[in-house]
Formats: structure tokens, sequence, C-alpha cells
């Protein structure tokens, strides 16, 4: 199943506006490049592949792109 990056973003744009946290878009790029570089987030996610098989073809880099896109799209619907 996809996700319609159009309706994700509105929704959590809105939420961000109401819960104030709209400044935290301004430096999510700053920030993801910090996440991905933590050996400590990449070692947790090591461990949860070994309980959670579903995820196992999935590299943490690879979920740090997904927030990146989807960070990307949310700013593209703050007011």
């Amino acid at each position: 199943m996809r996700c319609n990056l159009e309706t994700l973003g509105q929704a959590l744009a809105a939420t961000y506006e109401k819960r104030g946290g709209a400044n935290v878009i301004a430096d999510y790029e700053k920030t993801l490049s910090a996440v991905r570089k933590d050996e400590g987030l990449t070692k947790l996610w090591a461990r949860y592949l070994e309980t959670h098989s579903y995820a196992a073809s999935i590299e943490f880099p690879e979920t740090c792109d997904s927030v990146t896109k989807a960070m990307g799209v949310i700013k593209a619907y703050l007011r």
C-alpha cells in the first residue's frame, strides 16, 4: 500500500502548526544528518532488526532517507 504524500503532508503540516512545532521543520536537514551519523542509533536499528524480521531488508540510512522525504513533503505544505 502506498502512502498519499499530499494527504500526509497536509495532515502533518497541520499537526505541526497546531502544536507549535513548525520551527522543527526549519532545521530538519541538520538534525537528520546528525541522526544518520549517530553510531548509537545505527546499533539500536541493528538490535531492532534482530527481533523484527519484516524490517530485515531495510538499512538504517534508508529509514533516514524516508524521513527526509516525508519532512520535505511536510515543509511544502506549511503555511
